[in-house]
Order: C-alpha cells, then sequence, then structure tokens
C-alpha cells in the first residue's frame, strides 16, 4: 500500500506513528476551521451564545470531569477562572482540547505485563511504583515491576471534543 511504500525501511510502528500524524493534523485543521467559523459568527452577531442554554451541558460534561465553584469532580483542571479567557481561547480548549494540555494533566499511557493498560494523569512516582489518577477521580497504584511500558502521551488530552455537542448558543 502507499503508506509501506514511504516507510519501507522503518517497520509496522513508523506506519502507524505516521497515519496517527496524518489524522491528527486533519483532526486539527478541522478544530481550527470550526472555531475560526464560530468566531466570525460571533463577531458577525449572527449567532449569540448564551450561558443559560449551555448550563446543562456544562454540568452533564464538564463538570464530570473539572469542577468549578466547589462542584464537579476535580479530576482535570478547575474552570473557575475560565470565564477570564478571552472567546478564541475559551472555544479552543472545548473544541480542540489537545491544542494546549498542561504538563500535569498530560495523559499517560501505562502497559501492563501480562495485559492490561492504565491511563490517566501522571499523579505521583517514586523509584518503585506510580500513581496514575484516572477519570472520574479514581486512581490505581503500579509498580515498577508490573509496568512493561510507561509514557505520556504527547499531542492528546483525555478531554474529548465537544465540537459534536455544541450547539451555536451554548
Amino acid at each position: 500500500d502507499e503508506l509501506a511504500e514511504r516507510v519501507p525501511s522503518h517497520g509496522r510502528l513508523a506506519q502507524v506513528r505516521l497515519l496517527v500524524d496524518r489524522q491528527r493534523i486533519s483532526a486539527a485543521a478541522g478544530e481550527k476551521a470550526r472555531v475560526d467559523a464560530l468566531l466570525s459568527a460571533i463577531a458577525a452577531q449572527k449567532i449569540q451564545p448564551n450561558a443559560t442554554a449551555g448550563a446543562p451541558l456544562f454540568a452533564s460534561l464538564c463538570l464530570s470531569c473539572h469542577s468549578a465553584t466547589g462542584k464537579g469532580a476535580g479530576f482535570a483542571p478547575p474552570l473557575d477562572g475560565s470565564g477570564r479567557r478571552d472567546t478564541e481561547s475559551l472555544l479552543t480548549a472545548l473544541i480542540s482540547p489537545a491544542a494546549a494540555v498542561e504538563n500535569v494533566f498530560r495523559p499517560w499511557h501505562v502497559r501492563l505485563r501480562g495485559g492490561g493498560v492504565v491511563e490517566g494523569f501522571l499523579k505521583s512516582r517514586d523509584g518503585n511504583r506510580m500513581v496514575i489518577q484516572a477519570m472520574g477521580g479514581g486512581s490505581r497504584t503500579v509498580s515498577r515491576l508490573r509496568a512493561h511500558t510507561a509514557l505520556h502521551v504527547g499531542g492528546h488530552s483525555l478531554m474529548p471534543s465537544l465540537a459534536p455537542s455544541l450547539g451555536d448558543q451554548q
């Protein structure tokens, strides 16, 4: 196939990485286009964002991982300061969350010896173990001996894009 012809000396892993990179670039371009379209529509007053219309979505989606005003799971970064963000950075965070992930919230992928995977944020680690905080707030301790590989996943966020869920006023 075309992909195999382009990277014949690098093997299957290189093919997979190339495919994932292409998908990320394509997704990022689509997400940027959606942000730009919304910004243009807001500037032209074709749509008017409405916090009341977005409140149920915020409560059901955002607060399942984040916290704000003392409510929510508190697993992901708190959203208390989000109201002070400019419109473009707020839309980018919602539609393209991987565009700017703080180091402390970089996702980790730990493949276990004997099978299984643990994913989440690296809460702590020492020479013998690491603690991974999973979505929803629970955590799991993995001994160094049990981990086959442990690495952070660059250019990725555990937060899904909210583009499919957002209506123009939300």
